[in-house]
């Protein structure tokens, strides 16, 4: 008897449906001490501590979706032009691979918000369009933040695919996880 009569004739199908059955059971009790995974949750993004110039990850569930963030090391030690001592010192870093995030990364440049557009981002709702011009950039070697919106700015934003360009690749934004 092959699949097909076993499951038409009703004795057949009723133990096809009792082994599935016992099978899955089976796997649910042998897996019920690990914790189910949450897929959204799994996504970690890199940020840039300015207190130690070194790379650390945030789950992107743990953010308020914009930097900067609290750094391991704590508040900022000292003002920079755009955040003053005692503000969150990490802010996003933008790492990138030439076509898969399995080949060589490098990083890219650092994003943050001024404090006045974060809290407008947050409490108001406000869009992006009322606050680019306090969406902030630079390269990780700079020391002075400029607007994501000036030409300027586009100069650096266009480096990982200028970068990626000299291979005749494209450039993927890696996350930490990649």
């Amino acid at each position: 008897m092959g699949l097909r009569e076993a499951i038409s004739n009703p004795a057949g199908g009723i133990s096809i449906a009792a082994i599935i059955l016992i099978v899955a059971g089976s796997v649910l009790y042998v897996n019920r001490e690990k914790p189910l995974k949450d897929v959204r949750n799994r996504t970690q993004l890199w940020y840039y501590d300015l207190n130690t110039q070194e790379r650390f990850p945030i789950d992107y569930h743990d953010t308020v979706e914009v930097p900067p963030q609290t750094a391991p090391s704590g508040p900022l030690k000292a003002d920079n032009d755009v955040l003053k001592a005692g503000a969150p010192a990490g802010v996003r870093l933008y790492r990138f691979a030439c076509d898969s995030c399995k080949n060589e990364q490098f990083d890219g440049y650092l994003k943050t918000f001024t404090t006045e557009a974060q809290k407008k981002w947050i409490e108001e709702k406000v869009s992006y369009d009322t606050i680019q011009d306090q969406v902030l950039i630079r390269r990780l070697t700079d020391d002075k933040w400029i607007p994501e919106q000036s030409d300027e700015a586009k100069k650096i934003l266009m480096e990982p695919v200028n970068r990626c360009r000299e291979k005749n690749q494209r450039p993927r934004e890696c996350e930490v996880n990649d």
